[in-house]
């Protein structure tokens, strides 16, 4: 075909079978011939000729393999042009019939490859990326573990083996890391293989108890930091929660108990909480070092609330204490997370605002002011080094967290969070203090907040009237006598709370952009009734420690206030009053609808729960605030009888209260007596 091709083409003298070919070519070539179709349809006409012929194709004669020109006439097919023993001009090109020759019965060239996992052979592509080789080999080099209890065993043993050996070659080659440094790698990713367990968790508990804790206090105290950092995100999975059951609940109680359970020297979790200060130097820098840290703070914030519920199923982690109370004994972790305040770190915040909300850690805590300094097992020896050598800063003083949480948040009293970070971060600040001041049992924490000017910082939020001043309302609902006289004597509080009582001016809630038009409304609904229910508990407190004897005519500055311009915050005392009664029998009637439907045993108790919580606690508070102003002045005393007769009610309403918060007190309560001279007055 190709030779009867090139006979076709070249311009010799014409023949009758040459004139043939001619003439069939012509009509199959007009066009685009490079494509397959025209090709096809010559190769059928050179068939015909050829078949024509007796298949015998005439050869290029020496005419066709030379065409003489003087001078470059253009490129031609199958040609090039030059000067040779013929002379100058267009010679035939055999090197590129051999080429095309080669590259017809050319095969594209396959690398042969064996997984030796499964015993396949597979073919590859002959060229491949650096970053596809990388990813192949990591994926080779990645450990499958069977999910059941001889894979966990396996696995224990392969990790032990792989930890005495590093062990071992670290020790015999300190000095040059190059020796250990396959082995370390082989730990790092039998480490890895342990991450599927957390789907499985149950199968951990097939390992003794003492071999499981010695193995991981051994990884836990690894000089390599990506070892320790490993391994806390193992251990973190291992107690995430998610939706389980009966028999997921009870695997993860027992493998927190073996986190919390020491051995002869230290428990995983003290070793986890130790190792927070080798991760910490370097977190800003390091990416790992952060994570690390991250997965630590995870596992305690799911070990809290995990503790809190199984103590509500009163099956504790612990037998004869909490696992907050058991962190502030054995570790330094409170101080840690204090000291992560100025850097404003909201997974160390939130772990902190949840540690401070279990009531028994304060009896441990002697001064809030002065913390002892974090302490770690596994960096004494290097600070003990430093020292030796002179080179030691002296000793970190006892932390202030008083002054620490205040300072947090005044970084918002004059700006609103415009992040949820930020967000998240105020508002767990201000729990904090929250439950500093709430499960403080004398008033040596009151007084620490007062010398702190901590009064002066929410006046100041709420004159600028932003988010830090709305949630900072309950901090000043206080038992503390001293707290309230200064409040009315020295600060003038009460010119910022009654423009919030009548809903006259009040801070605004920090929206993010984030949040839709309709979550803002509701954001907003929530807000004030919630700025609505502090106002009224910051004045039930002051009712009831401010007495005649306090200073500066607290008393009378008081009742006052609530007298003037004809005696408006009264009739709005009143209406709220009204409002939260009516909140409160419709929460009753509700629960006890609920009842009646299920089918279920009435509880005295917990349908009390249900009325106080759908809003009885407040029109008790709103009561006693009606109670007080009648009892120190005649003309509130009339205005609130003459106002509840035009609400079609009396003071009766008034006197149902006291008696239900006579009932629900205890027999040594502060107030219990006032209630019951309100009662008889």
């Amino acid at each position: 075909h190709k030779k009867a091709r090139e006979s076709a083409l070249s311009p010799s003298p014409s023949s009758p079978s040459t004139n043939k070919q001619k003439s069939i070519i012509s009509v199959t070539m007009n066009g685009s011939h490079d494509t397959d179709n025209k090709r096809k349809q010559m190769d059928a006409a050179l068939d015909e000729v050829l078949i024509g012929n007796g298949g015998a194709a005439s050869s290029n004669t020496d005419s066709e393999q030379f065409l003489p020109s003087a001078t470059w006439q253009g490129p031609k097919a199958g040609y090039y042009f030059g000067t040779s023993a013929k002379g100058t001009g267009y010679y035939w090109d055999t090197h590129q019939e051999k080429r095309e020759e080669r590259a017809t019965h050319k095969k594209k060239r396959k690398r042969i490859t064996i997984d030796e996992g499964r015993n396949e052979i597979k073919s590859i592509p002959a060229r491949i990326t650096a970053e596809e080789l990388l990813e192949q080999a990591e994926q080779a080099n990645q450990k499958r573990v069977e999910l059941s209890d001889r894979g966990i065993r396996a696995a224990h043993a392969q990790l032990r083996k792989w930890v005495e050996k590093n062990a071992l070659e670290r020790a015999e080659h300190f000095e040059h890391p190059e020796e250990y440094m396959e082995s370390e790698l082989t730990l790092h990713q039998q480490l890895e293989s342990y991450a599927g367990f957390a789907t499985q968790s149950s199968v951990l508990l097939t390992i003794n108890n003492e071999e499981f804790q010695t193995l991981w206090l051994e990884v836990l105290a690894h000089p390599n930091i990506d070892i320790v950092t490993t391994a806390c995100r193992v251990i973190a999975e291992w107690m995430d929660e998610d939706d389980e059951d009966s028999e997921t609940s009870s695997a993860r109680l027992e493998i927190g108990q073996r986190l919390v359970e020491g051995s002869t020297t230290s428990s995983i979790l003290e070793l986890m909480v130790s190792n927070l200060g080798r991760l910490q130097p370097n977190w800003e820098e390091d990416e790992e070092h952060q994570k690390g840290i991250e997965d630590i703070l995870t596992l305690l914030e799911n070990l809290l609330e995990f503790d809190v519920q199984q103590q509500l199923e009163e099956r504790p982690l612990l037998k004869n204490s909490t696992l907050a109370l058991w962190l502030v004994k054995k570790t330094t972790v409170l101080s840690w997370l204090v000291q992560q305040l100025p850097a404003q770190h909201g997974p160390s915040v939130q772990v902190l605002a949840l540690l401070l909300q279990q009531a028994d850690i304060y009896d441990e805590v002697a001064d809030w002011t002065k913390l002892p300094p974090y302490s770690s097992i596994l960096t004494e020896d290097e600070e003990e080094a430093t020292s030796k050598e002179g080179r030691k800063k002296k000793a970190d003083p006892n932390i202030d967290f008083m002054e620490l949480l205040l300072q947090a948040m005044a970084l918002f009293r004059k700006r609103q969070p415009t992040t949820t970070y930020e967000l998240e971060f105020l508002e767990n600040v201000v729990l904090c203090l929250a439950s500093i001041l709430t499960f403080s049992s004398d008033g040596k924490t009151q007084e620490q907040f007062l010398q702190a000017q901590g009064l002066e910082l929410v006046l100041r939020c709420l004159r600028e009237k932003v988010h830090a001043g709305g949630i900072g309302l309950g901090l000043l609902e206080t038992n503390h006598r001293r707290t309230c006289e200064h409040f009315i004597s020295n600060l003038q509080g009460l010119k910022q709370i009654f423009p919030i009582f009548m809903q006259r001016s009040f801070p605004k809630p920090a929206l993010l952009s984030s949040d839709k038009t309709k979550q803002q409304k509701k954001k907003k609904a929530h807000w004030l009734q919630k700025l609505e229910q502090h106002t009224i508990a910051i004045l039930y407190h002051l009712t009831q420690h401010i007495t005649a004897d306090s200073p500066d005519d607290c008393l009378q500055r008081l009742v006052c206030k609530f007298l003037e311009n004809d005696c408006e915050k009264l009739d709005r005392l009143i209406q709220l009053l009204l409002k939260y009664e009516h909140k409160a029998r419709r929460a009753e009637y509700n629960y006890y609808r609920f009842q009646e439907s299920e089918d279920e045993t009435e509880d005295p108790y917990n349908a009390l729960a249900a009325k106080l919580e759908g809003g009885g606690t407040h029109f008790q508070y709103c009561a006693v605030i009606c109670a007080f102003c009648a009892i120190h002045s005649k003309a509130a005393h009339t205005h609130v009888l003459e106002t509840l007769q035009l609400h079609q009610s009396g003071i009766s309403l008034i006197k149902i209260a006291l008696e239900e918060m006579l009932q629900q007190a205890e027999k040594d309560h502060p107030q219990a007596q006032m209630w019951q001279n309100y009662l008889q007055q």
